[in-house]
């Protein structure tokens, strides 16, 4: 893949009745109509989470890698399968962070 695609961040506009997808950096409409508002906002809110991760990561499914590996820590926390030698260790944050990004998903660990 040799072409980069529009900078994030992109937003949903109106373009005469149609729903689009703008590029704000440059105002243009990076891409057409799309069948509803909804589809648009989906596109929209992917495009601009997934910004600074590169395409090719996405397409190798780096996003279901990581919730699968969140879970992990949150199983093996749950299950008493770490020990933590020192009270201070910062363990429990870690796994208080995967548990918070996991709900941000509306995935129950």
């Amino acid at each position: 893949m040799d072409q980069k695609h529009t900078k994030e961040p992109w937003s949903v506009g109106d373009n005469n009745g149609f729903t689009c997808v703008y590029a704000e950096t440059d105002g243009e409409v990076c891409s057409g109509f799309y069948g509803s508002t909804s589809n648009a906002a989906r596109i929209v809110a992917c495009v601009n989470a997934c910004a600074n991760i590169p395409t090719e990561a996405l397409e190798a499914g780096v996003i279901g890698e990581t919730v699968e590996g969140l879970k992990r820590v949150v199983w093996l926390a749950d299950n008493d399968q770490i020990v933590e030698p020192d009270p201070s260790h910062c363990g429990p944050i870690i796994f208080d962070n995967a548990r918070s990004i996991l709900a941000k998903l509306g995935i129950e660990a």
